[in-house]
């Protein structure tokens, strides 16, 4: 059956027909209980109602709704005046005269537009927001009590309550900053972003993925270390991902990459997302599992190695976690290589390979060697038959007497373990 009525679920129901609802779990009147009372000849009746009527669960109709108001598809009392055709002010706004207000706009009460502001087509200010000169804003609903810089633009944006962007801040169509949020100078928040409440972007940060757990979008993924934040909500397993790419499509294709992690359960889920990465660029990886820094830098230095990466706890934080890069010597990566992944991380530049390019994962079986074992890790295809063989070790072999089997070096002091 075709018709232009919905159920908007607003139900005015007799008290037997709570008999009808099972109780202890969820129920859906439409084809559990409705189907039931006309089963037992119970009458159900429906009101059409007169006007208009939308769905605002998700942001496209959200806003297309505050459109609907302005092109007077829907009858709505909007505070204030019309100043003009299709142009409200609230009461005690304040409006620059070298302010611009081009097409529909929804100025609210006290809000206050600068000198040099553009209000767009299908601008909605809620109360007491500030728009500073230079900003333009156009499709976009601000909420009340925010503030908007000098140079901040908005394109089919909604900026919560109370919320403060700085100049030259720059939200793309789709983009939602929650309440209360900072957004730094010439933060740029990217189509379909989403900035969940009470968080801060840094000044120059390129947001190119939700921010819902993070505590913050940083302009600089590295610090004094590496990669470092709250395991789990700063560094999550799909920012290890990325980041792995970023570092993968730094170096060449089919390269390998030694990983390795303390044993915590934080570092051995962040690493296998960061393995995942990297195999999903073309790089193989050979896995220490759980093994000591010195041991991973050394590991790196030898020749079948381009590049190594370790994830483990902040030392003296058990909730923090830290991933650190290190070259083909095993030193730490230079500043400029951070800024490189930095920038492909920033613009999700990343390397994708086809099926028959993905990464290999290997673990080392035994003391590793520089000579190819006679025998190789079985593959399915010649191409990785090949290039397995001179990594892989498919022969155990014990440690010497007296040694510890995870570094190799003789037990005391000069332990890595």
């Amino acid at each position: 059956m075709f018709s232009d009525t919905i159920n908007t679920g607003i139900f005015v129901l007799e008290p037997e027909v709570f008999d009808y609802i099972p109780a202890d779990r969820p129920v859906d009147f439409s084809s559990e209980v409705f189907p039931a009372l006309l089963a037992d000849g119970k009458p159900i009746y429906g009101a059409v109602a007169e006007g208009y009527w939308e769905d605002v669960g998700t942001l496209e109709s959200y806003v297309s709704s505050h459109k609907d108001v302005m092109d007077g598809k829907v009858q709505v009392d909007v505070p204030g005046f019309e100043l003009g055709r299709g142009v409200w002010l609230g009461e005690g706004a304040d409006v620059h005269p070298d302010a611009k207000i081009e097409g529909f706009a929804v100025i609210g009460e006290n809000c206050r537009v600068e000198a040099g502001a553009r209000i767009g087509d299908y601008a909605v200010l809620g109360g007491n927001v500030r728009v500073r000169g230079g900003a333009d804003i156009e499709r976009s609903v601000v909420h009340d009590n925010a503030y908007l810089g000098e140079g901040v633009q908005l394109r089919g944006s909604v900026i919560g309550r109370a919320s403060d962007l700085r100049r030259g801040a720059r939200c793309d169509d789709g983009s939602v900053i929650g309440d209360e949020c900072f957004i730094g100078d010439n933060a740029h928040i990217a189509a379909d972003v989403k900035i969940y409440p009470f968080k801060t972007v840094e000044a120059g940060a390129v947001i190119n993925s939700s921010i819902i757990w993070e505590s913050k979008g940083a302009r600089q993924l590295f610090g004094r270390d590496g990669v470092s934040g709250l395991a789990n909500v700063d560094i999550s397993p799909e920012l290890a991902a990325r980041v792995a790419m970023a570092f993968a499509t730094t170096l060449r294709k089919d390269a390998t990459v030694i990983t390795s992690r303390d044993s915590s359960r934080a570092a051995r889920m962040l690493k296998r997302a960061f393995m995942a990465g990297l195999n999903a660029s073309g790089i193989n990886v050979l896995d220490l599992e759980v093994a000591p820094v010195p041991v991973t830098r050394y590991l790196t230095r030898q020749p079948q190695a381009s590049a190594g990466a370790t994830i483990r706890l902040v030392d003296g934080d058990s909730q923090s976690v830290v991933i650190r890069f290190f070259d083909r010597d095993g030193i730490d990566i230079t500043t400029d290589a951070q800024r490189k992944i930095e920038r492909l991380f920033a613009r999700e530049d990343f390397r994708r390979v086809l099926a028959g390019e993905i990464g290999d994962i290997g673990f080392p079986r035994g003391r590793w060697s520089t000579t190819p074992p006679p025998s190789a890790r079985p593959s399915t295809s010649p191409r990785s038959a090949t290039r397995a063989s001179s990594w892989w070790s498919t022969t155990a072999t014990a440690p010497p007497p007296s040694s510890c089997p995870t570094c190799w070096a003789s037990s005391g002091p000069t332990c890595w373990a």
